[in-house]
């Protein structure tokens, strides 16, 4: 049956097809175990996707997950270290592989994290480091990481799925940055259901020195679960000498506070002000 599928899957990859048709055909094979191998855009790294993965499956159809984004940054990683803050399977990792000098990838769920680490050896990838911890305001602390049973990319410190959790460790990007004496810092990406607030607090001493390109994901309804606000995210970065654009139809327009609140759930690329 799964070699049906694959066949059918294949087939539509390749043909002009509306996007919509395809969410389609994920919904009718979500949650089955359909390993394939596939190569990830930009780096042509061969990679082991479970396509009955929301996440994984657009990978496959795609060749990149969020495609228009992984595009877009690039340019910020080339040459220098990529610190992905949520990695997940390392959709964004395998993508920038070639160009990145290092890639440090934050992901503490077991799942996530040993597929990512397989693929790195099966890749025989080596500038990926993987970090087996959540990215939080404190350093060594132990926290319930609740997981989501069907979609890897959800799992949250502050949505409780009702589905169980797991007690991870925690890290403060300043205090690894500066344990790890990392200086050439190109871009931050931050993708942690809801924690993105404290994941920046525990990192201005990067935002300030280093100065990094930084994508927050911008998600209201979990953002709001963990008593912050999207206002407040936008505050701190301005308040840092930051400021923030969203992709518009292919172009990057400047983010004002007036629109905040009417962003539901999108990815916001941070750019620091050049020093008077």
């Amino acid at each position: 049956m799964n070699e049906i599928i694959l066949r059918i899957l294949k087939f539509v990859r390749f043909i002009h097809v509306p996007r919509v048709v395809k969410y389609v055909l994920f919904r009718c094979i979500k949650g089955r175990n359909i390993p394939v191998q596939s190569k990830i855009g930009i780096s042509e790294i061969s990679i082991t996707l479970d396509i009955g993965n929301f996440i994984e499956y657009w990978i496959f159809m795609d060749s990149l997950y969020e495609k228009d984004w992984v595009w877009l940054v690039q340019k910020y990683v080339e040459d220098k270290i990529f610190l992905n803050v949520g990695a997940n399977i390392g959709a964004y990792d395998f993508s920038l592989a070639r160009v990145a000098k290092h890639i440090y990838a934050f992901e503490p769920e077991d799942e996530n994290c040993k597929k990512l680490t397989q693929n790195i050896k099966q890749s025989h990838i080596d500038n990926i480091t993987v970090i087996k911890k959540a990215v939080e305001l404190t350093d060594n602390k132990k926290v319930k990481l609740f997981v989501h049973d069907k979609e890897k990319g959800w799992h949250s410190m502050v949505v409780n799925y009702k589905y169980g959790y797991k007690m991870v460790s925690t890290v403060k990007l300043d205090t690894f940055v500066k344990e790890k004496r990392i200086k050439n810092i190109g871009l931050i990406k931050i993708d942690v259901e809801g924690l993105e607030y404290d994941v920046l607090k525990g990192a201005l001493v990067v935002l300030d020195k280093l100065r990094p390109a930084v994508v927050v994901e911008f998600n209201r309804p979990v953002t709001v679960l963990s008593e912050h606000s999207l206002i407040e995210i936008f505050d701190l970065m301005k308040e840092h000498r930051y400021r923030g654009f969203r992709r518009i139809n292919g172009q990057m327009v400047l983010l004002t506070k007036d629109i905040i609140d009417k962003i539901y759930n999108e990815n916001i690329l941070f750019l620091p002000k050049e020093k008077k």
